[in-house]
């Protein structure tokens, strides 16, 4: 410092002053800053470029195939459960998916596809089991005639809901208390019952019951209900008069704990049946004596029904062949008993139509003649004072009700095959379509009776919702116009064999639209088909011309024929024109369709599983 500086410093003036160091952290912050924003925005415009690039380059460049590796298991990351199996499934050119908004007017809202049909959900078959050990002193006559009647008891409990299977020593052989039982010197009675319930034991929950015990009831029953919803107790279910012939469980538990107790009586050998040697400490839910079940053992046989009883003692194989008609008839004549209004067949009175009920014509016949019994006008055992089967009234009606007096059977017409019909001999057009043809004809015809004033959109609701309930569903069958057929379905829906002529029965059997058009060509008034000749009747005089008639087979064969073509052949794509303008009759044909040809996959699914078993053979 100078001598003017200390003197102005000693003086106080302000013309010295310290240099001032001003803060330099703002500057830092914001210089730091708009490198990051500078960094950001030309990163990512680089990036971006750089993407655009890259697409560009894979357009134009093939892409490299990289082989794919099987992905290893981690053995380090706990097992998850897969997801259960999706509700969409198809059969050929049917497609359909179960979901609750399966009374939606159109199928298309939920699965957002046109083809795809919305289906209730299935309901869940509670396991029924019977078991069968052929002794090796049976002849070969007697063992088939004795699977005749297995495959008799495997139809009547799947048409009322269940998932039959037969059982053998097989199954009682995996059960971890055979081992025990074969240690233990028993009467064969008592061995017999006990692999029973082994077998039985080792499957696990579900009903056992005799193969002679068969139900014998309207679908409705109190004790086919019961037994459907799977909720049977805590404790081993069994029934009044019924003996050993029909058990419950909840759990495979209970039923090996009851094994476990009786193969520890020491008395077993002095037991005359297993319940017997179940200590009061494990007792039995005893229920009422059933009303829906018929037991034919040997027993009941004797006391009413003396006829098969003498065959079975004269030539055994006979007397299994005619018990098992006997059993037949009696279904049948249960299921004709339940429908005092007899059979109504839907019809839609329209001259030009009377060909698309021949399906139905013929079912309702043969449903309503009888079976061929061994003892004309018995009853079954459970129900002593029923009313023997007769012939019954075969109706005709243009409407559907909401009535269970009466049996329908209901075949519809795809909206295509329907303006075929009406349309003929002339061909279908756009024009014809637009201005002259009447939208949705067949649903807004046959439900005018249920669904009076409604829309022809709310009108599907009232026609799913009765074939599809079930509580209606049981008292009428419906199907398509343009798919057969066959007998072995129709067999495996209600539950019996049908009487039908030998040479029109067997497993690829179909009803088909008889007689043909060359024989409908040939035919005169005096000699109508013996298919139709009741139908024609009600006709009389109105009744269509023998070529008519064989027009029709014609038109609705070849509708078939085009409903299985993926696209329509032709300049204009009738078909989608027809399905556009009748949506209502559309849907209600998919929905049709869809719900038998699921029942037909799910019975075909399960007896195809079913036939790796019972000795390798499986039952027809």
């Amino acid at each position: 410092m100078d001598a003017a500086e200390a003197r102005a410093y000693i003086n106080g003036s302000t013309a010295y002053s310290t240099p001032v160091r001003r803060p330099r952290g703002p500057l830092i912050i914001c210089g730091v800053a708009a490198f990051i924003f500078f960094s950001i925005f030309f990163s990512t415009s680089s990036v971006q470029q750089v993407s655009t690039i890259a697409k560009d380059a894979a357009y134009s460049l093939p892409r490299p195939h990289m082989p794919a590796f099987p992905e290893f298991p981690n053995l380090f990351r706990p097992t998850v459960h897969q997801p259960p199996p999706q509700k969409n499934s198809s059969s050929g050119t049917t497609k359909w998916y179960s979901d609750w908004k399966w009374l939606n007017p159109f199928s298309s809202s939920v699965t957002l596809d046109e083809t795809r049909v919305v289906l209730p959900p299935l309901k869940d078959r509670p396991h029924i089991y019977t078991y069968y050990d052929a002794p090796k002193n049976r002849t070969k006559e007697v063992v088939e005639e004795e699977k005749q009647i297995l495959s008799l008891w495997r139809r009547a409990w799947w048409a009322q809901g269940f998932t039959p299977i037969i059982l053998g020593s097989t199954e009682a052989m995996q059960n971890p208390h055979y081992e025990t039982l074969q240690m233990r010197k028993l009467d064969d009675k008592v061995k017999n019952e006990l692999m029973r319930w082994l077998a039985w034991g080792y499957m696990g929950e579900g009903i056992l019951t005799n193969w002679l015990l068969l139900p014998m009831a309207p679908r409705n029953d109190a004790d086919l209900s019961f037994l459907r919803r799977g909720n049977y107790g805590t404790k081993l279910l069994r029934y009044e008069t019924m003996d050993n012939s029909i058990y419950a469980a909840m759990t495979k538990d209970m039923i090996n704990e009851a094994i476990s107790t009786v193969l520890a009586n020491p008395k077993l050998d002095k037991q005359a049946s297993l319940q017997d040697a179940i200590p009061d400490s494990h007792a039995f839910d005893i229920q009422v004596q059933p009303t829906g079940f018929a037991l034919y053992n040997i027993h009941t046989i004797r006391n009413s029904y003396k006829t098969i009883a003498t065959g079975l003692e004269t030539n055994e194989a006979e007397g299994l062949k005619s018990l098992q008609r006997l059993m037949t008839s009696h279904l049948h004549g249960t299921f004709l008993e339940q429908f005092p209004a007899g059979i109504a067949v839907l019809n839609l009175e329209n001259l030009r139509t009377t060909m698309l009920v021949s399906h139905s014509v013929q079912l309702a016949n043969i449903l309503n003649k009888c079976s061929n019994s061994p003892i004309p006008g018995s009853c079954p055992p459970n129900r002593p004072s029923c009313r023997s089967c007769k012939t019954g009234n075969i109706s005709y009606t243009s409407t559907i009700s909401n009535d269970t007096k009466s049996f329908t059977i209901g075949v519809i017409p795809h909206p295509y095959t329907y303006a075929l019909l009406e349309r003929a001999p002339s061909e279908i057009d756009v024009p014809w379509v637009r201005r002259t043809s009447e939208r949705d004809p067949w649903i807004t015809r046959i439900t005018d009776n249920i669904a009076k004033g409604l829309s022809a959109y709310g009108r599907i609701i009232t026609f799913k919702n009765l074939i599809a309930n079930d509580e209606t569903r049981h008292a009428s069958i419906w199907h398509t116009v343009e798919r057969d057929w066959n007998w072995k379905d129709l067999e495996w829906h209600f539950g019996f064999a049908l009487p039908v002529p030998e040479a029109e029965s067997g497993s690829k059997a179909k009803i088909q639209p008889a007689p043909e058009a060359l024989t409908l060509i040939e035919m005169t008034t005096e000699s109508d088909p013996p298919q139709f000749a009741e139908l024609l009747r009600t006709l009389g005089s109105n009744r269509p011309t023998s070529r008519v008639l064989a027009d029709q087979v014609s038109l609705i064969k070849k509708s078939g024929e085009i409903l299985t073509q993926e696209k329509f052949k032709g300049p204009v794509d009738m078909r989608g024109v027809i399905e556009a303008w009748n949506l209502a009759d559309t849907e209600a044909w998919r929905f049709v369709n869809a719900f038998a040809v699921r029942e037909h996959v799910q019975q075909e699914r399960w007896e195809r599983e079913e036939k790796r078993f019972f000795g390798g053979e499986g039952v027809q």
